[in-house]
């Protein structure tokens, strides 16, 4: 969608390849200092940074890790009490965003993109796997596999 630069980052290189062919053009390692290491693959702090995992610390990081003027998209489903200095978003002018549902509009733009072919979602799925399978692959889900996206095939 217009990005000259895509930087993923996770606490482990496990889906190091995965990003890579599917466009992030770095990934960085969650380090002693994320900061640092996103701002180095980027050559700068970010336009826009999304947080998908939802625990906590990850806002204050998104927001250390973002432009002055940028924009903080907030995704990742926190269930647990998490905290950030207001000053240090309000210092920067973030933009912080959140969402959990889609609007109609969202899905019809997703599918536009899936049928003009400038989207490859089958490269998250790495299992389809039968009911009987399931109990198994949501266990084997706890813990850190190769898994991204299982399906279920009944």
């Amino acid at each position: 969608m217009g990005a000259r630069a895509v930087v993923v980052q996770d606490i482990t290189r496990h889906q190091e390849e995965r990003a890579l062919t599917m466009g992030a053009t770095a990934f960085v390692v969650d380090t002693d200092e994320p900061v640092a290491a996103s701002d180095r693959a980027l050559g700068g702090k970010a336009d826009i940074v999304f947080e998908c995992v939802g625990l906590p610390g990850l806002i204050a990081q998104a927001v250390a890790q973002v432009r002055v003027k940028g924009t903080v998209l907030i995704l990742g489903l926190c269930t647990r009490p998490d905290s950030f200095v207001p000053f240090v978003a309000l210092s920067k002018e973030v933009r912080l965003v959140t969402s959990a549902f889609f609007r109609r509009q969202e899905y019809e733009a997703a599918l536009d993109m899936l049928d003009a072919g400038e989207a490859a979602p089958r490269l998250l799925v790495t299992d389809t796997v039968g009911l009987d399978a399931v109990p198994g692959t949501f266990e084997a889900l706890k813990r850190r596999t190769h898994q991204c996206k299982v399906l279920i095939a009944p």
